[in-house]
Formats: C-alpha cells, structure tokens, sequence
C-alpha cells in the first residue's frame, strides 16, 4: 500500500511492514489536494496525524482522495478535532474514554493507543537518578507542579524540561523511576516512553483504557494520593522488584504497543470494515455540509492555537447568506448528525444555515464587529425556535449577555422566555433567574446564572481542555457562564455551579482556586469546605487540604 503520510508515530511502522510511505508536510496556505498531487505518486490512503498546532490545509472537505486520521490528544481537542474528523473516511484517537463522544458527533472513530517508536527502547544503564520526571512545569499545570513539590520534600526528583525524545529516554534508562503524572486519564505517549526505557514506570492509577493492556505490579507500578510516598519509599528501601517490574514492561510494550504493531492495526481494521466506513463517510453528506464541518474545525482550531478565521468567514458567509436565496439547491440531509427538520422556515433558514449564523454571529462577536454580530445571532434565535433549539437558546443567551445591562435586557428576555415554553424547556429553577432579570436585579449575575443552568440542561456543560487564560466573552458553555456568574458575584451559588461544571467535566479540582477565594471571602459553605479538602488531596494540595479541615472544623466549633 502507497501511503502518503503526515506526522511521527506511524510513520516508522507503516515502512516497517512493507508500505510504500511518503512523507508530507501540510501546508495551511495551499489545497490538501494540490500538495497531495504535487508529490507526483497517486497515494493508495492520506494518513494525517492530528494533535496541538498541526497546520489544516485548505479545502480537506473537496478532497478527492481516501483520508484517514489519527487524533492526538483528543480529550482535550475533541471540540474542534470531531467536525474536522467527519471529513475523513477512517477515524482512530488515542485515547479510549474520546471514543464515544466522537461517535455521538457522528464520527465512527476506533481506539488506537499511542506507541514506541524501535529507536525509543534502551539498554540497561547506570541508574543515576532515583525518579526522574519529563515535561512541562507551569502555573497552569497545578496538579503537576503540586506533586513534584510534595515528592520534592521526601525525595531527589530529577526534573528535566525542553529535551529532545532521545535525550528524554536517556534520562529515563538513567532513573530507577520515571513519574508519570497527566491532565486526563488514559494512557499517554511518557507511559510507553518510560516502559521503553527499561526504567520502573510509576503511574497514576485507574487511567482509562490501561487496564485492558497492562497489569499493576506486573508491568508498572501505581499511585494515589494517599500512599505516592510510600509506594516510592518502597522501591528506595529494595521491598519491591523494582528491576524485574521494569524489565516486564519493557518486553510488553516491545511485544505489543510498537509503531509497527499499530501500523499492522490500521491496515487489519481497513482491511475488516475500512472500504464499508469510507463509503459511508462519503455518501453522509453533500459538499456544502462538509465544508460547513471544516469551518467550524477551523474556527476553533484557531481560537484554541492562534490564528485566521479567513477560510471559515468565506464559507461561513456564503452559507449564512443562502438563506436569503430563493433558488438555492436542495439542501444536505444531515439529520443523522442531530441537526433537526430541515423542512426550512419563515426566513427560508435550515440547519446548516442556522449553524453558519451562529458561527459567523460569534467570529464577528470577537472581531469586534457586534452590530454585525448581533444581527446574526438574532436570525438564529429565530430559526432556532423550529429547527435548531439548542442553537436558538444559545444565541439568545449571548444576546441577552450582550444587553443584560441596557433597555433592550428585556426584549430577549421575553423571547428567550417563549423559546423555553416553545420547546417545553422551562424549568422551576429558572425562575428566580428569570425574574431578577425582569426587575433588573443583578442582571448580570442573573444572567450568568440563567445560562449556566439552561446549558447544562442542553448538553453543553464544557469541551475539556485547559482552562482559558481570560474570561470567556462570548461563552458557549454552561462553565464559562458560572466563572463569569461568580466574577459578579462570588456568592456560594455561583461557586456551586462551578463545582457542577468541573465535576461533569472530569476537572473537580478546577474549582479549588474558586473554593479557596469563597471560604476566604467567608462565603463558602460547609459543605463547599469539606469538598475543597477531598479535591484539593485529588490535585496532591496537602496544605490546602489540611486548611480545609481547620476552617470546617473553627466553623463547626
């Protein structure tokens, strides 16, 4: 098989087992299909690997070519990875717990763990280090930083940033131990890195999807929270096989979890059901819904990583602006990606024109450009009330946002009001929202709060990723809206929101910053107290954890 190939991991394994790899890079600038041809072979599959900053070429969606990607990272990358996998015929993530939401967006992606490269793995070396740990140390990555201060007291830890991969596993072959600690769980690329290494793999227990491959104290050794020390002091004091656990875990992830093993899985798992998907992939959408699809890719691609919008504002408009065509083709039948009726209504609007709207509506939002913002926010708060209700709500909660402290709070208050009764989604908790609203009591809290509840009630609680720098503006989530509700308003029903939001999420800990603000303001409940010591031990923050107590406890005195 001829494949041209983008990215690291497979690469090696594709050519391993006899495939005929090309190399390319992708260019933003350029079509994928220009670059694909300009390499003068007629490539059998286009394999892109797809994680942080990887460049999108231009026009993915008009690709004439059978696409396959590898998303990378993809918890925290689903929101805009999972409308740019639906371009492509075959679908893999590394991480198993991102399978069953790519295939609630429509995507019929397959696990594929991440992999050691044959140049990865190390001979047995001096041991110069007792546990070594490799990666990023910053103020963002407070679980990291907390428990590499925490070991820091009890023991030697080498820390080592801005390597290359092979200075990186020297380091690791060169350590009785190697730290792995992570965001989300699963298995990540530093657990197949330190089992390559030949160096006893310490790793956070219950990691998603680690289970169905290797055993606890027979491939590696775990942790918690509660005995991270004394498992490390075990190994230091010679009362585990530290050397025999190492050398197991080396000789799995050489048995099993290569480049080439994962390459030989691609090429089984197309060979099994691969031409069936790609058909299928191809025939679930016209053009014009696949481009749809990129735009929104790239759009949030850019939000996250930097960049233009430029690509996605010209189809976006192009869309936008088709529901003013009387003569327009017949549109996409997208029903099965959840988009509603696309019987059109009184503005000639379906679901793909609603959707390029409210895009558009939030790019021009954050352009600074409102008054053009605000009139397309108001076009799909009008069609969302019969064909996109979850769309319709969200723009009219912006609207609201955007106007909760002028004259015009109370006209989108009253519609958003009839959309809620409309669609037989008002709730006895809103009301106290909504009637503050009404009488123009804290209309910025209350509505915060509002939106925070309406969208937790839709499904749209929070893409996981690592929390914004700033504020969110322009929120589509019901966690951007609690954290700008307790910004107003620190009280402890905006801080319990928060802890909803996080917890659904997977980030409880996230809350903590916010815990600790309300108990020092003399806000917090007890309740609120006794959890920030439970999150606080999950983030390795014994000190906050033991303040916790001591204010729960001077409460309860």
């Amino acid at each position: 098989m001829r494949i041209l190939h983008s990215g690291s991991f497979l690469r090696e394994g594709f050519a391993s087992i006899g495939c005929d790899v090309v190399p390319f890079r992708p260019d933003p600038a350029r079509t994928l299909d220009e670059q694909i041809e300009e390499q003068g072979v007629a490539p059998d599959l286009v394999f892109i690997e797809l994680f942080g900053e990887t460049a999108l070429p231009r026009d993915i969606s008009a690709s004439r070519h059978r696409l396959a990607a590898y998303c990378i990272d993809a918890p925290i990358n689903e929101f805009w990875l999972i409308p740019l996998a639906r371009l492509f015929d075959h679908v893999y993530v590394d991480q198993l717990s991102s399978v069953p939401r790519f295939r609630a967006g429509g995507v019929d992606a397959r696990w594929l763990p991440l992999c050691a490269s044959a140049g990865d793995f190390r001979a047995p070396a001096e041991k110069r280090h007792l546990i070594s740990f490799v990666g990023r140390v910053t103020p963002h990555r407070t679980k990291r930083s907390n428990l590499l201060r925490h070991l820091r007291e009890h023991f030697p830890v080498n820390v080592v940033q801005d390597v290359s991969t092979a200075a990186m596993l020297d380091v690791f072959a060169a350590s009785h131990m190697v730290l792995n600690e992570n965001f989300f769980s699963g298995l990540n690329l530093r657990f197949f890195h330190a089992l390559a290494s030949g160096a006893l793999l310490l790793t956070e227990r219950r990691g998603y999807g680690v289970a169905r491959h290797f055993r606890e104290g027979r491939h590696y050794l775990g942790y918690s929270p509660g005995d991270v020390v004394s498992v490390i002091r075990s190994v230091q004091e010679g009362r585990k096989d530290a050397a025999r656990i190492a050398a197991r875990g080396q000789e799995e992830c050489a048995r099993s979890h290569t480049s080439a093993h994962r390459a030989r899985d691609v090429l089984r798992d197309m060979a099994e059901s691969g031409a069936k998907r790609a058909a299928a992939a191809r025939a679930g959408g016209m053009l014009r819904a696949r481009r749809l699809d990129e735009a929104e890719a790239k759009y949030h691609h850019a939000l996250r990583f930097g960049g233009h919008f430029d690509e996605s504002v010209a189809f976006l408009e192009q869309v936008a602006g088709d529901a003013d065509r009387p003569d327009r083709p017949d549109r996409p039948d997208r029903a099965d990606r959840g988009n509603g009726s696309r019987s059109g209504s009184s503005i000639g609007a379906d679901g793909d024109t609603v959707r390029a709207a409210d895009l558009l509506g939030s790019i021009r939002l954050r352009q600074g450009r409102i008054e053009a913002g605000v009139a397309l926010l108001e076009r799909v708060a009008t069609a969302g009330v019969e064909h996109e209700v979850a769309l319709g709500l969200t723009a009219l909660l912006k609207l609201l946002l955007l106007f909760a402290e002028d004259e015009r709070r109370l006209a989108c208050l009253g519609r958003l009001t009839t959309t809620l009764l409309r669609a037989g989604r008002i709730r006895k908790r809103y009301l106290p929202y909504l009637n503050g609203l009404k009488d123009g009591r804290e209309p910025l809290y209350n509505c915060c709060m509002l939106a925070c509840e309406i969208l937790r009630d839709t499904g749209r609680n929070y893409h996981l990723g690592f929390f914004r720098q700033e504020p969110e503006r322009f929120p589509d989530y019901a966690l951007d809206y609690a954290l700008l509700a307790f910004a107003a308003q620190p009280t402890g029903e905006a801080l319990d929101a928060i802890i909803r939001c996080t917890a659904k999420a997977g980030i409880g800990p996230e809350a903590l910053p916010f815990i600790r603000q309300a108990t020092l303001a003399g806000t917090a409940s007890d309740a609120q107290i006794a959890l920030s010591a439970s999150l606080a031990l999950e983030y390795y923050d014994y000190s906050f954890a033991k303040m916790a107590v001591r204010a729960l406890k001077k409460t309860l005195a």
